[in-house]
């Protein structure tokens, strides 16, 4: 395994996983909006961009 900086060119595969990986917890609550699931894309750059 490989452990490195984040591109702002991993970006969306980042918040694909992100994705797949709360798909559970919001099983677990019993909500499918909960904030890691509904976060867009924008919202990932603008993280990104303030490190």
């Amino acid at each position: 395994m490989v452990i490195k900086t984040a591109e702002k060119e991993d970006l969306q595969e980042i918040l694909n996983l992100q994705y797949s990986a709360y798909q559970s917890e919001a099983v677990l609550v019993g909500d499918p909006n909960i904030q890691p699931l509904t976060q867009i894309y924008k919202e990932i750059e603008e993280e990104f961009s303030k490190g």
